[in-house]
C-alpha cells in the first residue's frame, strides 16, 4: 500500500494525534457496569427460581459482547485511532481484521439483547394482553431475520472473508457501492428495532398493576432505547469516514457509538429485572435514614432536658447570691451617710 510523502515535521505532527484511548476506556468501563448488572439480575432470578429464556439469551449476549470488547482492544493495539500514514502495513491489515470481526460479534450480541428484552416483557405480562404478546413474538421474528440478514451481508462481503483485510488472499468482494449500502442498511435496521424495542415496553407498562413511581422509573429506563437508537443514528453519520483514505483514524468514533448502543441495550434489559433488589436497597436506606434522624432527635431532646435541669439547679444558688449582695448594699449605705456627716462636722 503506497503512502504519501510527508515532511518529517508534518509527519510528527500528524502522528502525535491519537483518539484510540477514549473508545477503549468506554468499552471496558461499560463492560464492567454491564457485568455487574447481569450478575445482580441472575442473582435475583436464581434466588426467586425464575430463571428463563430471557436470562439465557442475555447471558449469551454478554459472552459474545465480551469477545467483541476483546476485539476492540486488539483494534486499539493494532492502530485504531491513529492516522494511516503512521502505521505499518501489518498494523493496517490487523486493524481491518479486528474491526470486521468486532462488527460481526457486536451485531450478534445486539440481536440477543433485543430478543431478551422482548422475552422478558412476554413473561412480565403473562397471559394477559394477548395482542401485545403476539406483536412481541412478531418483533422477535423480525429482529432475528434482520440480524441474520446483516450477518450474511458482513460475512459474504468477500469470499473468503479474509480477503477483506489480507491483500495476499485472492477473493471476490462487493464493490464500494454495495459495501456502502450494506453498512447503512444494517444501521437503519438497528435503529428501527431499537425504537420498536423502546416503544412497546412503555405501552405495556401503562397496563401493569404497579405503583406510579415504579412505572415512571421503568418507563424512563426503557426510554433509553430511544437513546440507543440515537447512538445508532450518530454511528450512521460518522460511518461515512470509513470509506475514505484514513480508515484506522476514522473507525474510532463509529466504534465508540457502537459500544454505547450495545451497553445501553444491556442496561435496558437488566435493570427492570433487578427491581426487587433495588426496592429492598431503597427500603433499607430509607429505614437507616429514619433511624439516624430518630437518634438525632433523641440526642437533641436529651441535651435540651439536661440544659433545663442544670438551669433549675443553679437558680437557688443565684438567688442566695442576689440576696447576699442586697444585704451588703443595705448595710453599707448608712455607714457611708454617717461617715459623710462626721467629715462635714470636722470641716466646720
Amino acid at each position: 500500500m503506497s503512502m504519501p510523502t510527508l515532511s518529517p515535521a508534518l509527519l510528527r505532527e500528524i502522528c502525535s494525534e491519537y483518539n484510540g484511548p477514549a473508545p477503549l476506556q468506554l468499552v471496558w468501563s461499560l463492560m464492567a457496569i454491564a457485568a455487574a448488572l447481569l450478575g445482580l439480575r441472575l442473582y435475583v432470578k436464581f434466588t426467586k427460581h425464575t430463571l428463563g429464556w430471557d436470562d439465557y439469551t442475555l447471558l449469551v449476549a454478554w459472552v459474545v459482547s465480551t469477545f467483541s470488547d476483546a476485539t476492540y482492544t486488539m483494534m486499539a493495539l493494532s492502530g485504531m485511532g491513529r492516522h494511516i500514514v503512521c502505521l505499518t502495513e501489518e498494523q493496517i491489515y490487523d486493524t481491518l481484521k479486528w474491526s470486521t470481526i468486532a462488527q460481526i460479534l457486536e451485531m450478534i450480541a445486539l440481536g440477543f439483547v433485543k430478543v431478551s428484552i422482548c422475552l422478558y416483557i412476554i413473561r412480565m405480562i403473562h397471559h394477559t394482553m394477548q395482542r401485545v404478546r403476539q406483536c412481541l413474538w412478531v418483533l422477535i421474528g423480525f429482529i432475528i431475520a434482520c440480524h441474520i440478514a446483516v450477518f450474511l451481508m458482513f460475512v459474504l462481503q468477500c469470499i473468503p472473508l479474509t480477503a477483506v483485510w489480507d491483500p495476499t488472499v485472492s477473493g471476490k468482494c462487493y464493490g464500494l457501492g454495495v459495501t456502502y449500502s450494506v453498512a447503512y442498511t444494517a444501521i437503519g435496521l438497528d435503529s428501527l428495532t431499537d425504537l420498536i424495542s423502546a416503544i412497546i415496553p412503555i405501552l405495556v407498562i401503562q397496563h401493569l398493576r404497579i405503583s406510579l413511581h415504579t412505572k415512571i422509573a421503568i418507563g424512563i429506563l426503557m426510554g433509553l432505547g430511544v437513546v440507543a437508537a440515537a447512538c445508532s443514528i450518530a454511528k450512521a453519520i460518522t460511518v461515512q469516514g470509513l470509506f475514505g483514505d484514513d480508515y484506522p483514524w476514522a473507525v474510532a468514533i463509529p466504534a465508540m457509538w457502537s459500544v454505547l448502543e450495545l451497553k445501553l441495550g444491556f442496561m435496558i434489559a437488566t435493570v427492570p429485572a433487578i427491581r426487587p433488589l433495588l426496592g429492598n436497597l431503597f427500603h433499607l436506606t430509607r429505614r437507616s435514614m429514619h433511624s439516624i434522624s430518630e437518634k438525632l432527635v433523641h440526642h437533641s431532646s436529651t441535651n435540651r432536658d439536661e440544659r433545663v435541669s442544670s438551669e433549675q439547679t443553679m437558680m437557688p444558688e443565684q438567688g442566695n447570691e442576689i440576696r447576699e449582695m442586697t444585704r451588703i448594699s443595705i448595710t453599707t449605705e448608712p455607714d457611708l451617710e454617717q461617715g459623710q456627716k462626721r467629715t462635714t462636722a470636722n470641716m466646720f
